[in-house]
């Protein structure tokens, strides 16, 4: 919730820009029958595009009939602008007041609200030190001494200060908001609420982004009802009813919620504030398209950008670009999304610059938010705890809150994926293949599948579980698809990744005993790098074929492809076995040896 009520402006008693139109705009009407348009009244009616194009008309016509009404009409327009988000302009008008038209310093307060609400904190903290002390700099300096400083001191001291104030209060309400303290804030709502409930229906909206917060969103919706039967067309309750039908059900649901949005949005060349919101939400209910044109302009003013741009870059494998996002933007993480963000790019960095520096900060930032009281029971909380265990690599931990939460994921294909990415590892890891390899023969994510930690363990399955043949098809399989130019695997992990995966094969297959496809993968590691300990693997696996032979274990053909992998092998070696084998075919009348 982007809190916007910490601003007022002045009025005055005379309203200078009223004008009156007719009912087709052309055939003027009886005095009676005249509509009579304000500033003011536009206003009121939170239409401040059509207040700016009343002023400025009005201005263009040169009707201000004194320099007062001229300050008032410039006061307006900056107060309009203000709340249409166009904070360059209010600033620029504001400035023109005070140094033009009267040195009044209430107009360096109004420039920094609009500088906070910019972001640029320490230029509205300028403005501020030589403004008035009232109830409203009180306020502005209540946000910055949170949002900027950070310090509980100054925080403290500038709620002592708060009135009874609905403006004073619902300030408080947004400062505890943001520090997610949803109840406080609640209560707060509730109790304005309750003192005009008509007036102050709007704040029912705050109290149902609490409920958001809190992972109410059934509870959300059905807050937001009762506002939405009165204000049917507003954007901002109905973006929030898209979030919280996008956590229940999937993106297509919340798009059909601010479908009305979009079409005004293409058909409309006015630009209102609360576009670039759900600009912003589209791109998340359609799972990060054009996230890349859609969220860089975004990360100034809706915080929430920068954390979509570094999930998309995560999603996308671009583990530098999202470190340096949460580098720049989120140096002290403040919120359990940030702290989670924070680790999983800390990990993921860690690990390809083998960095125990930012693996610990990784298993740091996984265990403060595992562990934390509001998380700990959260799907958020028990995923970082089963990361933090996985870092320790206690897999059995990992199981444990791992499969707490296996019911509740679902939402897109993508965190099934994940989710049962690191399900099989721990299961793998446990010694269970028979489960291991059906969850991971879940995961459809072509980028997950071929890297090797999910190759290798899904191998390794195979070999455990007795079909050391599914094992060797991977393998060749995964070789045919690195050697395709479109996979976007460079040459050097593509040696490494086969490499690794023949050497897996050949140490589990020759310690299960299923030694034919031992032979097979030490024949081709021996033909790469020809050394003793290959031939020693290889000399090895082929008398175990010739065993399992004779006691009547393995076909008779496996034993002939084993007799031509040795008749092409220089090793002296291997002629000894092959008399051997070939005697024994010849006496128990096997043909073509």
């Amino acid at each position: 919730v982007k809190f916007r009520s910490i601003m007022h402006y002045r009025r005055h008693s005379v309203d200078t820009t009223t004008a009156e139109f007719t009912n087709d705009g052309t055939t003027p009407l009886s005095p009676s029958n005249k509509k009579h348009y304000s500033a003011t009244s536009l206003m009121d009616q939170r239409d401040f595009l059509g207040a700016i194009t009343l002023i400025e008309f009005e201005r263009e016509l040169k009707q201000e009939s004194h320099a007062q009404a001229n300050v008032e009409q410039l006061e307006y327009l900056a107060f309009c602008y203000f709340h249409l988000a166009n904070y360059d302009k209010a600033i620029s008008i504001y400035t023109q007041l005070y140094e033009k038209e009267s040195s009044d310093p209430v107009y360096q307060l109004f420039i920094a609200c609009c500088l906070f609400h910019a972001g640029r904190y320490e230029q509205c903290i300028e403005c501020l030190q030589r403004a008035p002390s009232n109830r409203l700099s009180n306020r502005v300096w209540l946000h910055l001494s949170y949002l900027h400083y950070n310090d509980e001191s100054k925080l403290k001291t500038f709620v002592d200060k708060l009135s009874d104030s609905p403006s004073d209060q619902l300030s408080l309400a947004a400062v505890h908001y943001f520090r997610h303290k949803y109840q406080n804030a609640t209560d707060i709502y509730k109790r304005e609420w309750m003192k005009h409930k008509s007036a102050n229906i709007a704040i029912q909206i705050y109290v149902a982004y609490c409920f958001f917060e809190l992972d109410r969103y059934d509870t959300s919706n059905d807050i937001i009802a009762p506002y939405l039967a009165k204000h049917p067309q507003s954007i901002i309750a109905l973006n929030l009813r898209a979030c919280n039908n996008y956590r229940l059900y999937n993106g297509k649901m919340a798009e059909n919620d601010i479908r009305s949005i979009l079409d005004v949005m293409q058909v409309s060349n006015c630009e209102n504030p609360f576009f670039n919101l759900v600009r912003h939400n589209i791109c998340v209910f359609r799972d990060g398209e054009n996230a890349l044109e859609v969220l860089p302009p975004l990360i100034h003013s809706i915080k929430e950008a920068r954390l979509n741009l570094c999930i998309y870059h995560l999603k996308n494998e671009q583990f530098v670009e999202a470190y340096q996002m949460l580098s720049k933007y989120v140096k002290k993480p403040k919120s359990a999304i940030e702290y989670i963000l924070k680790a999983i790019v800390c990990c993921c960095i860690g690990q390809i610059k083998q960095s125990e520096n930012e693996l610990n900060v990784a298993l740091k930032y996984f265990e403060l938010v595992g562990s934390s009281q509001s998380e700990c029971d959260t799907i958020p909380g028990r995923q970082c705890m089963a990361s933090s265990h996985m870092l320790r690599k206690s897999f059995d931990d990992v199981l444990i809150y791992l499969e707490s939460i296996k019911e509740y994921i679902g939402v897109t294909q993508q965190s099934m994926d994940i989710f049962n990415f690191n399900y099989g590892l721990a299961l793998s890891h446990t010694g269970k293949h028979q489960q291991a390899e059906s969850v991971l023969l879940l995961v459809q994510n072509a980028m997950y599948t071929m890297e090797y930690t999910y190759m290798s363990h899904l191998c390794r399955c195979y070999v455990m579980n007795g079909r050391p043949w599914e094992a060797w098809n991977l393998y060749l399989s995964g070789a045919t698809a690195n050697n395709d130019d479109d996979a976007g695997v460079t040459t050097a992990n593509l040696t490494s990744t086969n490499w690794n995966l023949l050497y897996l094969i050949a140490h589990d297959c020759y310690k299960m005993g299923h030694f034919y496809y031992a032979a097979k993968a030490f024949d081709v590691m021996e033909a790469t790098e020809p050394t003793t300990e290959y031939w020693n693997g290889k000399r090895g696996a082929c008398c175990g074929v010739f065993q399992l032979v004779i006691a009547g274990k393995e076909m008779k053909e496996h034993l002939l492809d084993i007799m031509a992998m040795l008749s092409n092998d220089s090793n002296p070696q291997s002629n000894f076995i092959l008399r051997v084998m070939r005697q024994w075919c010849a006496d128990n009348g096997i043909q073509d040896y």
